[in-house]
């Protein structure tokens, strides 16, 4: 009976031990994210700049409850790192606003860890930590998770590809929105892009001097305003910057083309939700083209002589299909567009029970 007792209060104690020192882990990477937080809210900027000491106590700390986002940057002689800082900035100020220093979500599967946004520079104390990462060069962003504290270089050069971003000038205008995209894929977090109302009244008051300019042209030139000719063109004008893409360029930034590894030049993006700003005036004037073409075939048909109508028409033929070829390129780079006037291998042929081409 002695014996069965003081094994209860033996196992009792362990539980209680146990319960004792996850709690104790509890409290201490609950005090860390503490100390971030106050870190962050400290000053206007919720941007920590940091050193190896901070580093190595909540970065490589094992285990913490929550991301950091760490921008390896250059003190000296680097234009794009002063860039990239003011965008980067931005960023972690849309983070902070909208609540991303917490952790979010009940449940387990929808709970988010709370994000914080590391600066570190280029200096003595923190070159081993650019040695340990193998980078060399910046700047360059890293979203570092939890299990990036015990990672060693082998599993940190493995997700070199996913986790780190190396800015290069071949990445081309690197705004605030793109850094967001980039931090939120990686976090989980659905932040909003959100303008500074600083842009937002710069924006309504350029609309306004504008307006207050057409206005003011359309009452000196007003019998201009009454020809066709005048609204021909500028329906055309209107019509262009709208295909061309020219308001994505206004929030994406612009960015004329992109050089390729092998030095050739690149002016047509294959990703489907972005394009280079050198891609708008080529749609704009393919759509523009293709419209007069279409215009101008009506026109031949009104010439009398009709050797000079088919050698118009054959000229008229060949740069309406030329144009058409090359709109259609741009289809099949931005998303799965494949006509073919004849079916392939696989259709299936048949009575109208069975033809592929009566099924929906």
């Amino acid at each position: 009976m002695g014996f069965m007792k003081s094994i209860s209060i033996g196992l009792a104690f362990i539980a209680v031990l146990a319960v004792a020192i996850a709690s104790s882990q509890g409290d201490e990477q609950e005090s860390l994210s503490n100390q971030l937080r106050k870190l962050s809210l400290k000053n206007d900027s919720p941007l920590i700049y940091g050193n190896a000491e901070l580093y190595e106590k909540y970065v490589k700390t094992s285990p913490r409850p929550y991301d950091v986002v760490i921008l390896f940057t250059s003190k000296r002689n680097c234009e794009l790192c002063d860039e990239i800082l003011t965008e980067f900035e931005e960023v972690a100020t849309l983070y902070r606003d909208q609540g991303a220093l917490y952790p979010s979500g009940t449940q387990k599967r929808d709970r988010k860890r709370a994000v914080f946004f590391l600066v570190m520079p280029v200096a003595k104390s923190t070159e081993y930590i650019f040695e340990q990462l193998k980078l060399k060069s910046a700047p360059m962003i890293v979203v570092t998770h939890p299990k990036f504290a015990h990672m060693n270089p082998e599993e940190i050069n493995d997700i070199k590809k996913t986790e780190f971003w190396f800015i290069t000038s071949s990445d081309g205008v690197v705004t605030s929105k793109k850094i967001l995209d980039f931090v939120n894929a990686k976090t989980g977090r659905s932040i909003l892009y959100r303008e500074s109302i600083f842009n937002i009244m710069l924006v309504f008051s350029f609309l306004a001097i504008i307006l207050s300019a057409l206005l003011l042209l359309l009452k000196i030139c007003k019998p201009l305003f009454a020809k066709t000719i005048t609204w021909f063109i500028g329906a055309q004008i209107f019509f262009a910057i709208c295909v061309s893409g020219a308001v994505s360029l206004l929030l994406n930034g612009f960015e004329p083309f992109r050089h390729r590894d092998d030095g050739s030049i690149e002016y047509i993006s294959n990703q489907g939700d972005y394009q280079y700003a050198i891609e708008s005036p080529i749609v704009a004037g393919l759509v523009t083209l293709i419209g007069v073409l279409l215009i101008f075939s009506v026109k031949c048909t009104a010439i009398k002589n009709r050797f000079v109508s088919w050698i118009l028409f054959a000229v008229w033929g060949a740069i309406f299909y030329y144009s058409l070829l090359q709109f259609e390129d741009f289809f099949r780079r931005k998303m799965s567009y494949e006509p073919q006037f004849w079916p392939p291998e696989s259709y299936v042929k048949g009575p109208l029970s069975r033809d592929q081409g009566n099924s929906l």
